[in-house]
């Protein structure tokens, strides 16, 4: 299970019946498989006619594994 990596829609009540489509997703990456402390949760939804994706990743860190986060993803 991934640690530390959340995505929260916060909303008022009469915006509720607005939202539609709603879509939530994980990927967790780590060390070797063991250490599953990297990740990203991606969050869809539609309200009315307009599509919002959010997404929340903590990736490898520094400048040097930019190709290793965009193959983490």
């Amino acid at each position: 299970m991934m640690k530390g990596v959340a995505i929260m829609l916060f909303t008022k009540r009469k915006m509720i019946v607005r939202i539609k489509e709603l879509f939530v997703t994980k990927i967790e990456v780590g060390t070797s498989g063991f250490a599953q402390n990297k990740g990203s949760v991606a969050l869809r939804f539609k309200i009315d006619e307009t599509t919002f994706a959010l997404i929340n990743c903590h990736l490898k860190a520094g400048e040097g594994n930019v190709v290793k986060r965009v193959e983490m993803l």
